[in-house]
């Protein structure tokens, strides 16, 4: 079945629907005795802005965070911190009054930070062959980019068939029409006087009815050579050629991230497991040292999980933070993922503070699905805007929002409710048109859609009325 078929099969779908809705309703109506007709619902075409969105729920994370803790246990001795206060990096945090058995952690802090650099190293090492299977699918890509646009060109008139296959093939047809008018000759000569039920005759009229489908058949290859694709066709050919342009795009931007090294996300993930890990050991060496917990960086202390006399074991005693410029970790069902884009526009809502909205982009988008609950969800970092900072940084770190990422957007775009759509086939739609009291279907080409509207950027214009549906008679 050709794509023409499977369009009308579709127009034909949509009529015999709309027909037995009619037909339903009439029969349901037969036992009342007075016959309703059922109302149409209508909707007018109307300009308008659209968006696209991803929505889900987000927490603040600061940019950096760190938990601190004696590399073994002991009483502790002092405390110089409270909760909310700010630290400059080399601050001194606490102190033990016991510096015994210090010896042991610090070995194990060399151990970790050994075992984080391999694992840096690793991605180094397998960073040439992730470039190299990018690279493979690029040309790849490209290869079936050129063979789309081939397929597209050779299509056209005058490019299906080269001079001597269409030579060869108008050489048969000529020899095809000589062999059919022999054999119309010699039927008229010797056989179309006969008997109906003479075997001459009979055999005469079947070498004529094979000489002339043979003539035909070749006659409709010369026409198939010298005409155009149909619309239909044409429009599978440069659909063709979108996806693998498209296809073509993303194995570029593969090849771009993987290229000059590892994954960005990974190697971010195992720079800081590395900084995590020599921090740890700087630690352990400070408190063989002279038993005093240093803060590795710069920040605002989120806790303190213990008081001077108390024993404490390897747990963490203070937690510090970077809020100098807050991020949202945020979470999207998978379904959205290919919603979920660098640098999309972010439009955010603090439970805390519902009456205003918040904006910044995508910063960070983690190319593993994270399973929570045995459902797959889509994860990324958003960076706000700094307008948002002075407000953001007073909220608590785990603050909860919604979040709506913007996908896509069109301004002033025809619009029209996505019940008024049709769906003709894979690629086409159509919409029924009131015009004089009578419902018309018109082809159209579809660009966004959400839940609510579609974007309309051909085929019919502003102030149509479209219908959307049959109301029930009650």
């Amino acid at each position: 079945m050709n794509k023409n078929q499977k369009i009308w099969i579709g127009i034909i779908a949509i009529l015999v629907l709309v027909a037995a809705s009619w037909g339903l309703i009439n029969f349901a109506n037969n036992s009342d005795p007075v016959e309703e007709t059922p109302e149409i619902q209508t909707a007018t075409v109307r300009q308008g802005d659209l968006e696209i969105i991803a929505s889900g729920v987000g927490t603040i994370v600061p940019a950096a965070e760190i938990d601190l803790g004696f590399s073994s246990g002991g009483i502790i001795g002092e405390i110089f911190v409270r909760v909310g206060d700010q630290v400059e990096k080399g601050d001194l945090l606490a102190k033990l009054s016991d510096l015994s058995k210090l010896e042991a952690d610090l070995a194990t802090a060399e151990l970790e930070v050994i075992i984080a650099d391999q694992d840096l190293e690793e991605l180094y090492a397998n960073a040439e062959i992730n470039a190299a299977i990018a690279q493979v699918a690029l040309a790849d890509a490209d290869l079936a980019l050129q063979d789309a646009i081939y397929t597209n060109q050779v299509n056209q008139a005058g490019f299906r068939a080269d001079d001597t296959e269409y030579a060869a093939l108008y050489a048969n047809y000529l020899i095809a029409q000589k062999n059919y008018d022999d054999a119309k000759t010699r039927y008229e000569r010797n056989g179309a006087s006969l008997a109906e039920d003479s075997i001459v005759r009979a055999n005469l009229f079947v070498a004529l009815e094979e000489a002339e489908d043979q003539r035909d058949a070749y006659s409709i290859q010369l026409h198939w050579f010298d005409a155009s694709p149909s619309d239909i066709d044409q429009a599978i050919l440069d659909a063709d050629v979108a996806y693998a342009t498209a296809v073509l795009a993303d194995a570029e931007k593969e090849w771009e991230i993987l290229k000059d090294g590892p994954n960005p996300y990974d190697l971010i993930l195992a720079e800081a497991n590395v900084a995590d890990k020599k921090a740890k050991l700087a630690l352990a060496e400070q408190d063989l040292a002279d038993a005093t917990l240093i803060a590795p960086m710069s920040g605002t202390v989120l806790s303190v999980n213990a008081e001077i006399g108390e024993l404490i074991g390897t747990s963490t005693l203070v937690t510090i933070a970077n809020l100098d410029q807050p991020l949202l970790q945020i979470y999207l069902d998978e379904s959205d993922f290919d919603k979920f884009n660098l640098d999309l526009p972010v439009e955010v809502i603090f439970d805390a503070l519902p009456d205003e909205i918040f904006t910044g982009i995508v910063d960070l988008v983690n190319p593993v699905l994270l399973t929570t609950g045995g459902v797959p969800t889509v994860t990324g970092l958003v960076k706000l805007d700094e307008s948002a900072y002075e407000v953001v940084q007073k909220l608590p770190i785990g603050s909860n929002a919604s979040v709506d990422v913007i996908s896509a957007r069109t301004e002033n775009a025809i619009l029209v409710p996505v019940e008024a759509i049709r769906k003709i086939s894979e690629d086409e739609y159509a919409v029924f048109v009131m015009e004089d009291g009578e419902t018309k279907l018109k082809i159209v080409e579809v660009g966004l859609i959400d839940i609510t509207y579609a974007e309309i950027l051909s085929g019919i214009k502003v102030g149509d009325i479209v219908t959307t549906g049959i109301l029930e008679i009650e």
